[in-house]
């Protein structure tokens, strides 16, 4: 079989995060703390050099990288490393805090090419301290950070989170970057263009949102390139608690319905998942391997999940009941197909026959009772 020549890979450099975000989709806490290793991230890359493929890499997600002590050889050694195309690196940055602005400086020192590496600084409104710690990150970027990087908001309906991000703006010389006057003459807030619809338009996605675009800024004086993007609130780990109006949970999912079969997750234990939004906290039972595990098996693994997975989520009710998010019902499925598996392997027939193979689980059943008998 062959294997792709690019592989998307997004990476929790920690599970553990201080912030206490109230909006955390990872649930991400000082309990139970992990960090991956240069160790494990080394053997990643030494599997994908062994397939002959490059990978896209994103260190982000589960936990704040910048708690992670490694996380300078980490990037060093991604950026070093011949197949990586790009990466990037989430933060939101640090306040008040020695360590984690050296360990900052070290980091972006070792990636020096911003072709190559992608800084992301996150903003949102759902911490007291959020506007501070990402200005006094700001201004070093500013100061001393790679020649571009990346803003990344995130929103709920009627957030006035770009207002106070313009008005920082201001104050640090740092101005839109337009290609037409006519952008200029038509929005007083150039961050984002916004289009709100009937209220009788029934998509439970886009009653009554704005979309949010992509824009460039540029601060002159210190020769700066700054992109700010914008994802969108969805009710995903303690966000499901906010009692605030939130944009409703994606339908399609990155794992399932995408046609690129190559992203995966891996969370700071080293433990791969089909999606992003999958990992220890929040679905624990919807790993589909490990590091230590061969890449060819993984990319198998989750080809035949999205495979199966597909139908069998499309085939069930529960799916169209509006109180069953994707997210929630996928981890329903898998954890009865883990069930029905279990209890397959400890009473099937000796030869597996019986077992249809249908789903990820029968699949490796039958694959397990064949090991036997061999």
């Amino acid at each position: 079989m062959t294997y792709p020549k690019q592989i998307h890979i997004n990476i929790d450099v920690t599970n553990k995060c201080d912030r206490n975000c109230i909006h955390c989709a990872s649930n991400s806490d000082l309990k139970n703390p992990i960090d991956i290793s240069c160790e494990k991230v080394e053997r990643l890359l030494k599997e994908i050099r062994r397939i002959n493929s490059t990978v896209f890499l994103s260190l982000t997600g589960g936990g704040e990288p910048l708690m992670n002590e490694q996380l300078p050889d980490i990037v060093k050694m991604v950026y070093n490393f011949q197949g990586t195309k790009k990466f990037s690196l989430v933060t939101s940055g640090f306040l008040d805090n020695d360590i984690e602005k050296k360990r900052l400086k070290k980091t972006v020192k070792n990636a020096p090419d911003y072709k190559k590496f992608k800084f992301c600084l996150s903003l949102h409104s759902f911490n007291s301290k959020a506007m501070e710690r990402f200005e006094e990150t700001f201004k070093f970027l500013l100061d001393s950070g790679p020649k571009n990087f990346c803003v990344k908001t995130t929103v709920a309906p009627s957030d006035d989170i770009h207002s106070r991000l313009e008005k920082l703006f201001e104050k640090y010389k740092v101005y839109p970057f337009s290609i037409g006057h006519d952008v200029w003459q038509r929005f007083k807030t150039r961050v984002f263009t916004k289009k709100v619809y009937d209220e009788d338009f029934e998509n439970d996605s886009l009653v009554g949102f704005a979309h949010l675009f992509d824009y460039w800024y540029v601060c002159p004086d210190k020769k700066k390139l700054i992109l700010v993007s914008t994802q969108f609130l969805s009710p995903q780990g303690r966000a499901k608690n906010l009692k605030c109006k939130m944009f409703s949970m994606h339908r399609a999912c990155s794992a399932i319905f995408r046609e690129r079969l190559t992203d995966f997750h891996i969370d700071s234990n080293g433990s791969y998942f089909p999606s992003g939004y999958c990992n220890t906290k929040t679905y624990p039972h919807m790993t589909i391997g490990t590091l230590d595990e061969k890449i060819e098996r993984i990319i198998d693994k989750r080809r035949i999940f999205v495979k199966n997975m597909l139908g069998l989520i499309i085939s069930d009710k529960r799916l169209y009941d509006r109180k069953n998010d994707l997210c929630s019902l996928c981890s329903k499925i898998k954890a009865e197909q883990d069930a029905l598996a279990t209890k397959l392997i400890k009473g099937g027939d000796n030869d597996g026959r019986t077992i249809t193979g249908r789903t990820y689980w029968a699949e490796q059943t039958r694959q397990y009772i064949w090991n036997k008998l061999e």
